[in-house]
């Protein structure tokens, strides 16, 4: 007799106040079938096959049949179908339609559980028991998740409204409700249930979509939050819409007036907004300033691999739908979409109960507790078990062949060179699976080239030395803390702040991008925003609900003489010229830039550097004309800036500073001060065809002021004043028709302030007398510039003007020089204070 024909029906009775079933599932004893419930009599018709072991998750067969293949090494699985939703934007706390009791001898192949479910009513749901584990689990390969849509957040599943106290969620909480987790206590999220087929409301027509393929030395990258996007009231998009992917399409026009062509999304996988804090803890929490119930708004927490957030769509139905039409848009309008991953942990901090933890295959363990913490987050995936590998290279290809994203950023990267021991390994397995894989080859792949193991004494730093480097660009951290210190006048960090300058030949000379390996940030979604860099000495995460103990102390920061918001006109003066030296250090260097969400217009989240948890203005973005207005037109500034730089090859170039193409400053020509005590840094840039100065920028992070002396102009041109960090808007950056034009002569001076940086370009002085150039992208006529996109890597024979060997002879002495025979200028005879106020 056939499994099929040997199903049985129970009846399963509810109870009503609940809508749950309660104490009448199938026993734990069940014979091999299917159990379905009297209430829905659509599951009736029901069949069961054997079913294949492979490909994992859930297949379309023939016949109206569906294929379910799970690994999972327990010795009892079972499949619970749900009946279909019937709103998109509902709970999903409901009755089980079927169980089926899978047999351990027909239904298995190796570790792998499988069958074949025929008769399934469209639309339905699906999740997993498992022996041993107290609750329903979601299967680590559903496509598709039901979570309910925008109107859901922060909301429990199967309640209507705001959590409100603790009392009431133990009263109401899933655990509570729900048949045989009565001696499940610390479960503080509710399950989530994958959708056996992608909704009918999917069907989506790419247009021919295809990625636009930009170069790496194109790249700006904006790191955005979906939700914190468009939230706030100003972005003046429709409350529907507000905080979701389509809300996210109505100001991309704002991103493309920034001049951003890469659009980096923070996470975007399943994650529960509601894991309140990475204890287990029960309770909820609130901030002890504001009172509001904190959550995990940033979602560095994956539920699941494959399915898009259900809460950032306006029906979760549709959320695919609205993902691919945002990816659309992105990509008709010339720029890219790349996701922030994380493979690194999942969301539960302790038990991991929607992954089929079982024979310690998903999470590295040690021998101080039941699992590993190198991720900082409470558990490590398991990422170069064979199981683990293939689970993470099929989400990267789905997320790629189905909503044709771009690249990915892969969270705390360090954690995929580990071995299950968490040792780091020098060619880890998943890492040379990602890279070799057809479907993944030309996605730009990205590592935050460190992990939490430091804390640990475990440490994996490895900018410069990430695994199979020539197909991976890297956040990095060394650019990040060299332009801090240097920008606020830390002693000795000239000649790191001119490698930073350079693309960190020492970091990424082997590779094939040359310097474009290179991410330069100052300032990202952890840590301080780039204004708080200038306000703050200290953290102040009080609000944060954990006695200001988390995030990080060292800040490499300086509040320019008062913590925090003041009227002092002195003080905030010095921390316009900072921001402004922040943003010309990211434009001028070698590499790929990249801006944080709202840093543009000087963002404050009010001296806290980890705000994870906080769904209010601290994490959203403002538009209009008070974002403009602020810190004196700052926006204006990053606008300009990052236009001059697009305009000119010479700023992005796929190439090493060599002594061919660069020639460093002091404030006297041809006399840089290497020496541990300067704070001052110039150079000019020449046009690699011709040897002809073209720019010069010069950064003066002392308490002094200096005369500088103006470098050669080629003949017949002189020196147009872009840049001065010192100077109000709309001086601070040049345009023909707001700002002051000052043209400067072949040696002559030029007064730069304590804390100021200025930039310079060679143009033809008639020009500019009649009203040309009148855009920094028409100052391209007067430098090395080329609009052809390169897309393919090439050898670094052809990148550099010099070959190999002279770069590393050049940037070795280079490394190595201290003039000691020279008498340079330097600021050795004034001890500047950094807790004092600038007079």
């Amino acid at each position: 007799m056939s499994r099929a024909e040997s199903s049985k029906a129970v009846e399963l009775h509810r109870v009503q106040s609940f809508g749950l079933l309660r104490k009448t599932l199938p026993p734990v004893d069940a014979s091999p079938g299917i159990w379905i419930a009297k209430e829905f009599p659509g599951f009736s018709n029901l069949k069961l096959g054997r079913g294949s072991p492979y490909p994992f998750g859930v297949t379309r067969v023939a016949n109206n049949g569906f294929n379910f293949a799970i690994f999972c090494r327990s010795r009892g699985v079972r499949l619970c179908l749900f009946p279909p939703l019937d709103c998109g934007t509902r709970g999903i706390l409901q009755d089980a339609a079927a169980e089926i009791v899978l047999d351990d001898n027909l239904n298995v192949t190796g570790d792998v559980w499988h069958c074949t479910v025929y008769n399934i009513p469209e639309g339905s749901l699906y999740g997993l028991k498992i022996e041993g584990v107290p609750r329903i689990i979601l299967d680590p390969y559903a496509k598709w998740v039901a979570s309910g849509a925008k109107s859901m957040w922060k909301v429990y599943e199967g309640e209507l409204e705001e959590v409100k106290v603790v009392s009431e969620y133990r009263e109401t909480s899933f655990t509570s409700k729900f048949p045989g987790l009565d001696t499940l206590k610390d479960v503080k999220f509710p399950f989530r249930l994958g959708l056996i087929s992608e909704p009918k409301v999917a069907e989506f027509d790419w247009e021919n979509d295809k990625s636009p393929g930009l170069s790496y030395e194109e790249l700006f990258i904006y790191e955005v939050h979906v939700r914190g996007f468009t939230m706030h009231s100003s972005s003046n998009v429709s409350e529907e819409r507000r905080g979701t992917f389509l809300g996210m399409i109505d100001r991309l026009d704002y991103l493309q007036s920034l001049g951003v062509n890469c659009i980096e999304l923070l996470p975007i996988m399943e994650f529960n907004e509601l894991e309140l804090c990475p204890f287990n803890e029960l309770e909820l929490k609130y901030s002890p300033t504001t009172k509001e119930l904190l959550c995990n708004f940033w979602g560095y927490s994956p539920i699941s691999f494959f399915g898009p957030m259900c809460k950032y769509s306006t029906d979760f139905l549709k959320v695919g739908v609205e993902l691919k039409t945002l990816v659309k848009e992105v990509h008709k309008r010339g720029m890219e979409i790349v996701l922030d991953v994380v493979y690194n942990h999942t969301a539960d901090a302790s038990a991991p109960f929607h992954f089929l933890n079982a024979a310690n295959v998903w999470y590295m363990h040690d021998e101080k507790g039941p699992y590993s913490n190198l991720s900082g987050c409470g558990n490590t995936f398991n990422c170069n078990h064979p199981v683990v590998l293939e689970l993470i290279i099929q989400s990267l290809r789905w997320w790629v062949s189905e909503y044709h994203v771009d690249g990915f950023r892969f969270d705390a990267a360090g954690i995929l060179c580990r071995d299950q021991d968490g040792t780091v390994l020098k060619r880890p397995p998943v890492v040379e699976a990602i890279v070799k894989d057809p479907v993944l080859k030309n996605v730009k792949l990205i590592a935050e080239a460190w992990d939490a193991g430091a804390m640990l004494d475990s440490p994996n730093y490895l900018i410069g030395s990430f695994p199979f480097g020539d197909c991976w660009l890297e956040w990095n951290g060394k650019f990040r803390d060299t332009v801090r210190h240097f920008i606020k006048g830390t002693p000795g960090m000239v000649r790191e702040f001119a490698k930073a300058i350079g693309g960190y030949f020492d970091l990424y000379s082997k590779r094939a991008y040359g310097p474009c390996h290179s991410i330069n940030f100052v300032a990202c979604h952890d840590g301080f925003s780039l204004y708080d860099l200038v306000a703050y000495d200290r953290k102040h995460n009080e609000s944060n609900e954990a006695g200001n103990a988390d995030g990080i102390d060292d800040n490499i920061s300086w509040n320019c003489g008062v913590e925090g918001e003041t009227d002092a006109e002195n003080v905030n003066s010095l921390r316009r010229r900072q921001i402004r030296n922040f943003i010309l250090a990211l434009v001028v260097s070698r590499g790929v830039p990249m801006l944080t969400m709202g840093d543009e217009y000087g963002h404050s989240k009010l001296g806290n550097n980890n705000t994870w948890c906080f769904d209010n203005e601290v994490n959203y973005l403002l538009f209009g004309e008070e974002a403009e207005k602020r810190h004196d037109y700052f926006l204006r500034f990053v606008r300009m800036a990052f236009a001059w730089r697009q305009a000119n090859r010479l700023l992005r170039l796929r190439q090493f500073m060599s002594w061919r193409d660069v020639q460093w400053h002091g404030h006297r020509i041809d006399h840089p001060d290497w020496s541990s005590s300067s704070r001052f840094l110039a150079f000019t840039l020449k046009n690699p065809k011709d040897g002809r100065a073209s720019i010069y920028v010069a950064f003066n992070s002392s308490s002094n002021s200096y005369e500088v002396q103006i470098p050669n102009a080629p003949e017949g041109r002189r020196w147009l004043r872009i840049v001065d960090t010192n100077l109000a808007s709309p001086n601070d950056f040049w345009s023909p028709n707001e700002s002051e034009t000052v043209l400067l002569d072949s040696n002559s001076k030029y007064c730069m302030v304590p804390f100021s940086a200025i930039a310079l370009h060679t143009v033809d002085p008639e020009q500019v007398v009649r009203g040309e150039p009148s855009t920094p992208q028409n100052l391209a006529s007067n430098s090395y510039y080329n609009s052809s996109i390169l897309t393919r890597p090439v050898s670094m024979e052809s990148l550099v003007s010099a070959d190999l060997e002279e770069l590393e002879e050049y940037w070795e002495s280079f490394i190595a020089t201290s003039l000691n025979d020279e008498q340079s200028n330097t600021d050795t005879d004034r001890t500047w204070n950094m807790d004092t106020q600038v007079e």
